[in-house]
């Protein structure tokens, strides 16, 4: 398997959350991404829902 070098950018504190969650899993920010990456590929898309949250007015306590 080749390996291809990749930057991306991120949220500081987003990347610093997620090394401490892949951390706890014994894993780190390339194995979590080629991961990513991996299932979107056998998935045919993204592997989780993607949709625009939708206003709820009942919610927002508005009538």
């Amino acid at each position: 398997m080749a390996i291809s070098p990749t930057q991306i950018r991120i949220d500081s504190n987003v990347k610093t959350k997620a090394n401490e969650l892949f951390k706890k899993l014994g894993i780190d920010m390339s194995s979590s991404v080629n991961i990513f990456l991996r299932q979107c590929v056998l998935q045919g898309g993204l592997p989780f829902k993607v949709e625009i949250p939708k206003f709820n007015a009942e919610c927002h306590g508005r009538s």
